[in-house]
């Protein structure tokens, strides 16, 4: 007795092809990059004695932010010590940020600024340092903080 030979059907080669491209789609799928999100704590003014203000434009290697969910930290030894997102200032028609950095101590404190770009899902560190001076205004609408990789 000869045993008899079963046929592949087309069907059965194209339904494992669809099969493995599900798979694969699900394996590439799940290799994206990381995505970074700041959790910089809300500051309580209250628990600062002194403070000063920062203002400026924020760049991404050299192009210029105008996305309002770009946010910025100023750190003091990883303490958050002020945050705030970017605002189109319709007059002078240019994205700033107006930054208020709390210390209990009245100048020499340094400050890191690490900023998120939300348009690449990443955080930038150490964009750029500052000395805190109690009551000091710094930056402004032409300074512009430059965050490269």
């Amino acid at each position: 007795m000869k045993k008899e030979k079963k046929a592949i059907s087309p069907l059965s080669g194209g339904i494992f092809l669809i099969a493995a491209l599900i798979v694969a789609s699900l394996f590439m799928s799940c290799k994206k990059d990381k995505e970074e999100k700041p959790d910089w704590k809300v500051v309580n003014a209250q628990d600062f004695e002194y403070n000063m203000t920062y203002m400026s434009q924020i760049s991404f290697d050299g192009k210029t932010s105008r996305n309002v969910l770009t946010e910025i930290a100023a750190l003091v030894n990883g303490e958050c010590r002020g945050k705030a997102n970017l605002v189109y200032e319709s007059g002078l028609d240019i994205y700033l940020f107006h930054l208020t950095i709390y210390s209990n101590t009245a100048s020499g404190e340094d400050i890191v600024f690490h900023v998120f770009n939300p348009d690449k899902k990443k955080i930038y560190k150490n964009c750029g340092t500052l000395t805190f001076r109690s009551n000091a205004s710094e930056g402004g609408a032409d300074n512009v903080l430059d965050c490269r990789k």
